[in-house]
């Protein structure tokens, strides 16, 4: 039975991602489960015990999937698929036109089987020595939410807010991008521009001075932002990456788009 996810659900849930290898910051995770904008839903078996999990981040318009896992000794047998189809489904009974996730190569295709398309992929990019600890000066922020909303057609000031309670903006002319706290990791994220790869350079190089010089820094880059160089320049390596897929009419400006706000699940 597919219901919605309770404190047991979330403790199995860390373990199977554990185990995987994945990496979901405490702060996304607490967005996850504080309820409004967000919802999660558990599969469990017959004698309740919890089998599975998958998360929804609504915005305005659109809403993301994530973190969708099977217990592996249940996989293979329609779990994913059924605990995907219901998530979808109370996401667009609540009014959402378009749907978006990252997916790896094994889960594309489930997605492209119910309408889903790539329009690109995403990168991780790590820099596992942390930045500088250098003393930084944060702008305000305060124009983050529209600048986000032209480039994704969407309004997503809600999750911008949660993020910056444990981050800050910086700016190098149009350059934007938001450094923010998980628990053991920071992440560069959401970053916009206008492309020129000199006040983005510059960012990045300030972005990395000010970071936290004991916890490695995180980015999921756009591929085809063509900001590669500038990042592997600034001691950044890849560190794999996955599919971006949507179902829905999108308006986002790809070529102001650089990097997600956050590790897959929300956008």
């Amino acid at each position: 039975m597919i219901v919605t996810a309770e404190d047991r659900d979330w403790l199995i849930f860390r373990k199977m991602a554990k185990q995987e290898g994945w990496r979901v910051p405490q702060n996304e995770l607490s967005l996850h489960r504080q309820g409004g904008c967000s919802r999660a839903w558990a599969l469990r078996h017959n004698d309740d015990t919890s089998i599975g999990l998958i998360t929804g981040f609504r915005h305005q318009h659109s809403a993301w999937i994530g973190n969708l896992i099977i217990a592996p000794s249940e996989r293979g047998r329609g779990y994913g698929a059924a605990l995907f189809d219901h998530a979808a489904g109370e996401l667009r009974a609540a009014g959402v036109t378009t749907l978006w996730l990252t997916a790896s190569a094994a889960g594309v295709p489930l997605y492209a089987a119910r309408g889903f398309h790539s329009v690109g992929q995403i990168e991780r990019w790590v820099r596992q020595e942390g930045g500088k600890g250098k003393a930084g000066t944060p702008v305000a922020g305060s124009n983050s939410a529209v600048v986000d909303a032209a480039i994704w057609g969407d309004d997503r000031h809600p999750l911008l807010r949660h993020l910056e309670k444990t981050g800050s903006w910086q700016q190098q002319g149009e350059s934007l991008a938001l450094l923010y706290r998980g628990d053991d990791l920071q992440i560069i994220g959401p970053w916009h521009s206008a492309g020129d790869r000199q006040d983005d350079a510059v960012l990045l190089d300030r972005l990395v001075a000010i970071a936290d010089p004991q916890l490695e820094l995180v980015i999921d880059l756009v591929a085809d932002s063509a900001r590669q160089s500038l990042l592997a320049a600034a001691g950044f390596t890849p560190g794999g990456g996955t599919e971006l897929m949507v179902a829905g009419p999108i308006q986002v400006q790809w070529s102001r788009l650089l990097a997600l706000a956050t590790l897959g699940s929300c956008g």
